[in-house]
């Protein structure tokens, strides 16, 4: 799915420090999502936008986004990788509030 490497993609351009292509390459999988026909392409779509979120920084979008899925392993994939994320900045008490998401 093309939306797996978008989000790749996205993060590398992140840490390469050129956000504003990072942001395109994750509004691409917005475009993706729009269109989705099923449910569980929607929800595979939601963790591919979660993955990308957390890559490019943007982990307030991407903890909305992870409230949007059912809970389980999509979900929690993107709860721990803001929680990671937020762990890393330093952020520890953030890093915990996001694991009682879990």
């Amino acid at each position: 799915m093309p939306a797996g490497l978008y989000a790749s993609i996205a993060s590398q351009l992140a840490h390469e420090g050129n956000r504003p292509a990072a942001t395109a390459v994750v509004d691409l999988i917005y475009d993706l999502l729009a269109a989705a026909s099923t449910e569980q392409a929607k929800q595979d779509l939601l963790l591919y936008l979660g993955e990308a979120q957390v890559g490019i920084g943007e982990l307030d979008a991407a903890t909305a986004t992870a409230q949007q899925l059912p809970p389980g392993n999509h979900r929690d994939a993107i709860v721990e990788g803001v929680g990671f994320e937020r762990a890393k900045a330093g952020d520890l008490s953030g890093a915990l509030e996001d694991a009682t998401l879990l």
